[in-house]
């Protein structure tokens, strides 16, 4: 019976736990980040939940636990601030890896309109039920500040996975509340909260639970930006990606032959070096870039992932990463899989005449544009993008044109 509590919360962990490491899903390059945002948020709830408890608003019965009590807390409910987000970001990390749903954001308004007003209502209307309108207040808060403060686009999204993980939420929180078992784990004062339950859990658990997940993932993708981009910089990157200037001058062979000023070796049509990014989702999408509209060519066109000029002396494989990094806040390995020379004439009467390296990468987060190099990104599916460009070519690249049918060779010969 002393096992109770932290075999609920094994069992809601392991699952999760063991699948992050899968090569599909690599949750657990995610674990810092996590951690962060569940402690963070974790110090505001757990100090909820020992007023709460010295209030009397809920106490625990101790022969389901272990014995070891912090803070008037057994340490299972301090674990519960660890366990069950890991669960819940976890699931939010795998839909979103696999289902866009970006568009749900439409609904952002209408969502938030609607629950503050419950909210509001509810603790309005029991007003003398601390749980009732603590809840209320905190969800409200977090709503209120996250669509109009915060702009977050995607609380609906998380919305729409919290309610699937009620299905798990019903079982972990009904056991805790007494489904099953001769008494409950936690326990409730019948004069603080509204005495609404789903089987034996107040609704108010569902709400509470709510809260803390948007709060939760909120940070998680915070500190999964910070964590992506001091990953995405090498020594002494930042001194490098800022100056591309210049070109290096190749013969068709790609060995070099001097070096030149970027601008002028595109006015006189000089075969200089050069690379493309191309990274793909585990869906097979292809992240698209649309060129800042003032770049000195080609401003506005949609074309490959990054593109750019190594310089002199310069690691390819590393030019190319730190450039990936600086245009769209991404790092991930890249494969090299085959370099090709075209010719192009382009407006402003310049001429493109590369000697060009392609790269191939594989990434599911999205990109954190630099406004300076990209206006905007998709993700599209190969067919979609073939089929736009016999449409609206004018709309792509040159370069982007030409490489894409051997990037997609290249896919289909290592698949064989």
């Amino acid at each position: 019976m002393q096992y109770t509590y932290s075999l609920i919360l094994f069992f809601t962990v392991v699952i999760c736990f063991v699948a992050s490491f899968d090569r599909r899903l690599r949750f657990d390059r995610e674990f810092v980040p996590f951690l962060k945002a569940s402690g963070l948020v974790a110090v505001f709830f757990i100090a909820w939940d020992i007023w709460f408890t010295s209030r009397g608003v809920w106490w625990f019965d101790t022969h389901y636990t272990l014995g070891l009590v912090i803070g008037g807390l057994p340490l299972e409910e301090w674990l519960f601030f660890i366990f069950i987000p890991f669960s819940c970001i976890f699931t939010y990390f795998c839909i979103d890896k696999f289902f866009r749903l970006q568009q749900l954001s439409a609904l952002n308004n209408l969502l938030v309109f609607v629950s503050v007003i419950v909210c509001a209502v509810v603790a309005l209307r029991y007003a003398d039920r601390i749980y009732t309108v603590v809840t209320a207040v905190v969800t409200i808060l977090t709503l209120l500040t996250f669509h109009f403060v915060l702009r977050v686009e995607w609380i609906t999204q998380a919305s729409l996975v919290f309610t699937l993980l009620m299905l798990g939420f019903l079982p972990v929180n009904g056991i805790l509340t007494g489904t099953g078992l001769e008494s409950p784990i936690v326990n409730y004062n019948p004069s603080d909260f509204m005495g609404i339950r789903i089987l034996t859990i107040p609704i108010e658990d569902a709400v509470y639970g709510y809260a803390q997940f948007l709060l939760v993932l909120y940070f998680f993708k915070k500190f999964q930006s910070r964590q992506r981009n001091d990953h995405s910089l090498v020594p002494n990157s930042k001194n490098k990606i800022m100056d591309r200037n210049h070109v290096v001058l190749v013969d068709e062979n790609d060995q070099p032959i001097g070096q030149m000023n970027k601008l002028a070796a595109h006015e006189q049509g000089l075969l200089h070096r050069a690379f493309s990014i191309f990274i793909f989702n585990s869906r097979g999408e292809l992240l698209l870039q649309q060129r800042a509209f003032d770049k000195y060519h080609g401003g506005g066109l949609w074309t490959n992932t990054c593109c750019s000029h190594p310089q002199y002396g310069e690691d390819l494989l590393e030019s190319a990463q730190e450039r990936l990094s600086f245009e769209m806040g991404i790092f991930c390995e890249l494969t090299f899989s085959f370099a090709f020379i075209y010719y192009a004439k382009v407006e402003n009467n310049l001429i493109e005449y590369e000697y060009d390296h392609v790269f191939t990468g594989y990434l599911d987060t999205d990109p954190i544009l630099n406004p300076k190099e990209a206006a905007a990104f998709r993700w599209s599916p190969v067919a979609e993008v073939l089929a736009d460009i016999s449409v609206h070519p004018e709309q792509y690249t040159y370069w982007f044109k030409e490489a894409l049918p051997q990037v997609i060779n290249q896919i289909k010969q290592r698949s064989i």
